[in-house]
């Protein structure tokens, strides 16, 4: 790779770090801009293939911007506690380490990789689950519920 197309992909890469981070971007733009960048080849774009990628960029940038999609810090810090919780109670009656079952229950319950990546939808329904699955182990929920209430 020479020098010169070193240059041209970082210069790129900027403007449109800098571009994306002020909002005054547009999918027409970017297509220009990665295509050699003159009107005349938007003009010559199917308007199809513009829709398209703009769709594409909308997705992105809102699924990037929502800070609601998974849970909080907390909503997170509470999920693991009531794991905790299941997983030494189940430790004591097998004498092994449960946590990674009861960490795969709830990935396998609700369709996800990491505690952390639950939706902040879901997330009354995971504790709802974790405390019924307590409370079917000890018959009790005071610890589950002391440890995770705020």
């Amino acid at each position: 790779m020479s020098a010169i197309s070193v240059r041209r992909e970082l210069r790129r890469q900027c403007y449109l770090w800098y571009a994306y981070q002020s909002r005054r971007w547009h999918a027409t733009q970017t297509l220009c801009w990665e295509t050699g960048g003159s009107d005349a080849v938007r003009s010559r774009l199917p308007a199809c293939v513009v829709q398209t990628y703009g769709e594409r960029i909308d997705k992105i940038e809102i699924a990037l911007g929502d800070t609601a999609r998974y849970v909080s810090d907390g909503q997170a810090s509470k999920l693991s506690q009531a794991i905790k919780v299941i997983a030494l109670e189940l430790g004591k009656r097998s004498c092994r380490n449960e946590f990674g079952g009861v960490y795969g229950e709830l990935y396998r319950r609700f369709d996800i990789t990491g505690y952390k990546l639950l939706p902040a939808a879901k997330f009354e329904d995971a504790m709802q689950f974790l405390k019924s699955w307590y409370e079917s182990l000890t018959d009790n929920t005071s610890t589950i519920l002391a440890r995770t209430s705020t």
